[in-house]
């Protein structure tokens, strides 16, 4: 009998959890916006946007380094430059939004604090599904995804008589309850060093994914999420209703591209042809892309049949236009371990920065030329969708200008 292609098999588990967690999540999301009412979402909404991208500047994308790992030792180097990293940039957020709310604009220190330990509580999680995928226990993935959603709906729902930040606590409280239970590097943490060499040798070795892949995420991070930075500095009555479109499509979308991106990682590693092996995983992204739109714009239409949400504006047109740029992202999430692999990061960062100045550009058209937050939404996607293009575009090319190149001569 055949050998079953354990590719598939890995796959199978990861998206069987990632599907479940995501039911979940997609059924109690509308019920738990109206329960807590569009002032307390926007609240929810505007600390996931910032601890999200806090995150992402606390692990320094070290869980790219050890997703791709090949020995412990490249393991211990992600941890030294994670923990290093905290002990520096906790204070300077914390300074930075004392100057910001002394000289601009007051924040609330709750909130400040909300957002902060969010970005803590995201790095550590985004670390320990890192760690899985380093280990191969694709099941306990599944589990860990399934628990959390259990987890954070069960919690925001006990907590809407009593809490405007249930939403927020149930969060945190998930993500770093399921990051403890399945955080299994205790013999790693016993071997880390943190002298001046240690951490010098650690950065030379993964500064490209340090350097390049932190701040081509950054960017792109900032680039994706302007319309909801612009609609917190227009009130809760426009965060409200779009990142509930943001939480209910998007949002999946991300996690799907963000549990996928670590295992194409190491696809790509044990590839012995790089290229093809990045042109394949492309064209079933596409497939996938294609099935979830599908299932997306039912899932929309039932949703406005069954449902309705009054004082949520045009929350139905930024479900149809997020739709389509978040599966255009998907289709993309092959891009940053295949750069990653070959040593093209820099590319990725000139693209996302290319394409954060360009949208800059439609944040001044809505400024200084009364564009409404309607069309720069649909500017906005339109823009994106293309963009995406672009970068498969530029992949595509240095794939075929190295059509046989492999894992040794990349890694």
């Amino acid at each position: 009998m055949p050998k079953v292609n354990s590719m598939y098999v890995k796959l199978a588990k990861l998206f069987g959890g990632v599907a479940i967690a995501q039911a979940i999540v997609f059924l109690a999301t509308p019920i738990l916006a109206k329960l807590y009412g569009p002032e307390s979402f926007g609240l929810f909404g505007t600390f996931f946007t910032i601890s999200s991208l806090l995150a992402i500047i606390f692990s320094l994308r070290v869980d790219l380094v050890i997703s791709k790992s090949q020995d412990s030792c490249d393991v211990e180097q992600a941890l030294s430059i994670f923990l290093l990293g905290l002990v520096f940039f906790l204070p300077a957020c914390l300074l930075i939004a004392q100057l910001y709310s002394y000289f601009i604009s007051p924040i609330s220190l709750s909130l400040v604090l909300y957002c902060v330990v969010g970005g803590i509580v995201l790095a550590f999680f985004n670390l320990s599904y890192a760690f899985l995928v380093y280990q191969e226990g694709y099941t306990a993935i599944a589990k860990q995804k399934v628990m959390r959603a259990l987890i954070t709906v069960a919690i925001q729902f006990n907590l809407v008589a009593y809490l405007q930040e249930g939403l927020i606590v149930g969060t945190l409280v998930s993500y770093l309850v399921t990051s403890l239970i399945f955080w299994n590097v205790k013999p790693y943490l016993c071997k880390l060093e943190f002298t001046v060499q240690q951490i010098s040798l650690a950065y030379k070795n993964h500064k490209e994914i340090i350097k390049f892949n932190t701040l081509s995420d950054v960017a792109n991070f900032v680039s994706q999420q302007l319309p909801m930075f612009i609609a917190m500095t227009l009130g809760s009555s426009v965060v409200a209703p779009y990142f509930l479109a943001e939480r209910l499509v998007r949002t999946p979308i991300y996690l799907i591209a963000q549990s996928v991106r670590p295992m194409i990682m190491r696809q790509l590693v044990a590839a012995s042809n790089i290229s093809q092996s990045y042109f394949r995983i492309v064209a079933k992204l596409v497939v996938l892309a294609i099935s979830l739109t599908v299932i997306a714009y039912v899932a929309i239409y039932l949703l406005f049949k069954y449902f309705n949400f009054p004082g949520w504006q045009n929350l139905d047109l930024y479900l149809y236009l997020i739709t389509a740029w978040a599966m255009a992202s998907l289709v993309n999430t092959a891009t940053t371990p295949f750069l990653t692999i070959i040593k093209k990061s820099s590319v990725l960062f000139k693209l996302e920065v290319s394409a954060l100045t360009i949208k800059a550009g439609g944040v001044f058209l809505f400024y200084f030329y009364d564009f409404t937050f309607v069309q720069f939404v649909f500017l906005f996607s339109g823009f994106s969708v293309f963009w995406y293009c672009v970068i498969f575009v530029v992949c595509f090319s240095k794939g075929r200008a190295m059509p046989n190149i492999k894992v040794e001569e990349a890694v």
